[in-house]
């Protein structure tokens, strides 16, 4: 014996109105720009990270003498190149993995280009900052 099954639910909808339709327009390209931001932030990190290591270097010539050869400055150094090949790879072209129609697989390579780019730029921004206190701290105190 079956039981009677419930005829199915009817669930209304309305139409979404063209301000939210612009909303989640305006989301999606912004989404689509992530990128692009994420570059441009690393073209301004590396002109930042040149110019602050030109003006410590040029502030006081002779501040960091005593230092020349020293573990300190050499840390320093090594920090500040790695933060600026972080920035400089963000902005390198890979070669990225996807199937050309398959709008899935465009998604997931662009979540992994974002997460890509991101990580590196963080990594070389917390590089820069770790580089720029340790010479600050060199210069102030060293």
């Amino acid at each position: 014996m079956s039981e009677a099954q419930e005829p199915p639910k009817i669930i209304a909808a309305e139409k979404t109105s063209e301000a939210d339709q612009s909303w989640v327009k305006y989301q999606r390209e912004v989404r689509q720009k992530t990128p692009e931001r994420i570059e441009d932030t690393a073209k301004f990190l590396s002109g930042m990270i040149s110019i602050s290591l030109t003006i410590f270097l040029n502030l006081d010539p002779k501040a960091f003498e005593g230092l020349a050869g020293g573990a300190p400055l050499q840390v320093t150094t090594g920090l500040w190149l790695l933060s600026l090949l972080c920035t400089f790879a963000v902005l390198f072209p890979a070669p990225y993995r996807y199937h050309d129609f398959s709008a899935e697989s465009i998604r997931a390579m662009h979540r992994r280009v974002v997460l890509y780019k991101y990580v590196l730029l963080a990594l070389g921004t917390l590089l820069f900052l770790g580089a720029l206190g340790v010479l600050a701290w060199l210069y102030v105190w060293g």
